[in-house]
């Protein structure tokens, strides 16, 4: 078992977003950095030929697992089936 906390995880996060506001001159609470990371990775993935939303399908699913109470006897082991849509796209 890992000792990485999701206190960890937060603070490598903000450590990226602090970056990215300071590459972009936002402002990391009155602008919205995260999206626009988001968005930006996207742009990333494209560029190097990786499938963005299979990648914030699987992050999503780390997140959803990562935050899931260790306590909860329901709890699943698994990373949970998540699904990204976007309407208006043709499969």
């Amino acid at each position: 078992m890992s000792d990485i906390t999701n206190e960890d995880r937060a603070a490598w996060a903000e450590a990226a977003i602090d970056y990215f506001v300071e590459q972009t001159g936002q402002d990391k609470l009155e602008d919205d950095p995260v999206s626009d990371l988001i968005a930006d990775l996207g742009h990333w993935c494209d560029e190097n030929d990786i499938d963005f939303l299979a990648a914030i399908q699987r992050g999503i699913g780390h997140w959803k697992a990562e935050t899931a109470d260790p306590d909860d006897p329901n709890r699943i082991d698994i990373m949970p089936a998540v699904t990204v849509r976007i309407d208006g796209d043709v499969p």
